[in-house]
């Protein structure tokens, strides 16, 4: 995919052969994804605020790459073959456009926990606090549920979980500690 507005427009022109568009088309839908870094445009002064061609981000980390690349390739043909007969005015701002925007939602809620260790406390930390309970670290290294992992292994897991990433890089809290060491889930 050389250029993501050409790749849409070129989509929409083979499934919709009744109403042949433009890539200038889709630039507000690129503007989004160009906002949260999963696009770049080559910027000029043509009597709009950026113009295309957009082109996937070359710094994209591989997260959110596989993300882009899954809507894109999946989550967008599905929509076009979904509104066959609509006019591309409607499916773009009915469909589209909010797509676009719950794309980078879902990836500023979207957190990718590779290590078992980290899912497993996380998940114990959720479960307690629909109890009522609020475990310190200490409390996760007695927990039985535990017994086969170093303590240093358990303090290295928390302390992960409360500065990690979501997708877009930013740091949300998964886990957040009161004065007293007591753990809460916030996800």
């Amino acid at each position: 995919m050389k250029e993501v507005d050409g790749y849409l427009s070129k989509m929409w022109n083979e499934t919709n052969t009744s109403t042949q568009i433009i890539e200038e088309n889709f630039w507000d839908m690129c503007r989004i994804l160009e906002k949260d870094g999963f696009v770049v445009s080559d910027d000029a002064a043509v009597s709009t605020f950026s113009i295309g061609p957009f082109k996937i981000a070359s710094t994209l980390d591989i997260k959110k790459k596989d993300l882009l690349i899954y809507f894109l390739e999946t989550i967008v043909p599905t929509i076009f073959s979904k509104v066959s007969g609509l006019p591309f005015d409607q499916v773009y701002s009915l469909y589209l456009l909010p797509a676009s925007n719950l794309l980078i939602n879902l990836a500023d809620n979207c957190y990718w926990i590779k290590d078992l260790l980290q899912w497993e406390i996380l998940m114990y930390i959720k479960k307690e606090n629909q109890h009522g309970v609020y475990p310190t670290v200490n409390d996760i290294k007695k927990s039985k549920e535990f017994t086969g992992f170093e303590e240093w292994q358990m303090e290295d897991a928390v302390k992960t979980l409360k500065n990690f990433e979501n997708v877009l890089g930013d740091n949300h809290k998964l886990i957040i500690t009161d004065f007293e060491g007591r753990i809460e889930c916030m996800v």
